[in-house]
């Protein structure tokens, strides 16, 4: 029920497509101390079918037309559309995950 009202509310006034908060998890160096917490980070920002859902609709209604000339993030809602957003999301998993294979963390 949550989700469906957050749903709501974002579809209507336009929430950020891509927050700078999920943007930075993306532009961050792989960090083999945390490297658990950096990729269930990551999989936490990974837009699931009702966040594309989400965005298809803010992309087509006038409001979301009017808040993504004014936000000018089309680009990013198209990225999520399209998956290519998850795929640089699974990308940057994949990176953590191969920089720390068979990283033992010192006590």
């Amino acid at each position: 029920m949550r989700a469906v009202a957050l749903f709501l509310l974002c579809t209507l006034i336009g929430c950020a497509a891509i927050p700078a908060e999920d943007q930075a998890l993306l532009l961050e160096a792989p960090d083999c101390s945390r490297s658990t917490d950096q990729i269930a980070a990551l999989e936490k920002i990974k837009p699931n079918g009702l966040k594309r859902a989400q965005i298809a609709t803010q992309y087509l209604s006038p409001t979301g037309l009017i808040n993504g000339a004014i936000r000018e993030d089309f680009a990013d809602r198209t990225r999520i559309i399209n998956g290519d957003y998850g795929r640089e999301v699974d990308a940057r998993i994949a990176l953590v995950r191969a920089a720390c294979d068979g990283f033992v963390p010192v006590s």
